[in-house]
């Protein structure tokens, strides 16, 4: 398997999974990936496709890793996306969200083995 780091910019399987992820729509991904290669970049990789993407506030460094190991579900639950993973235990597992309409981050706990989460507070400034 190739090292996703070593990989030359083509865009076809990278944007691929950030328009399945509903992170961005196609018309939004082909104009980035466009951005991007015109540039003028000498890091056209996935890295630094991804360093882009974060730059311009499109995703997060989770999300981009989440992306960069084709794992594209999952970054929506109701009306709020993920952005960042936290930890997790035997118990729960602890993700930061920001709403999609109004913006709020918050912290959001998802009790195993159900798909069932619940909102528990807002998070801090430092995450916003």
């Amino acid at each position: 398997m190739m090292d996703p780091n070593r990989w030359i910019w083509n865009g076809d399987t990278f944007v691929a999974s950030l328009v399945a992820s509903q992170l961005v729509d196609q018309k939004r991904a082909a104009s980035l990936s466009e951005e991007f290669r015109q540039s003028g970049s000498s890091n056209l990789t996935i890295t630094g496709f991804c360093d882009f993407l974060i730059s311009k506030g499109v995703v997060t460094y989770w999300q981009c890793m989440k992306l960069r190991n084709d794992q594209y579900k999952g970054f929506f639950c109701g009306e709020y996306v993920i952005i960042d993973y936290l930890s997790s235990n035997n118990v729960s597992s602890l993700y930061v969200a920001r709403h999609v309409r109004t913006g709020e981050v918050v912290v959001l706990v998802f009790d195993p083995p159900s798909t069932i989460y619940r909102e528990v507070r807002p998070v801090p400034p430092c995450f916003n």
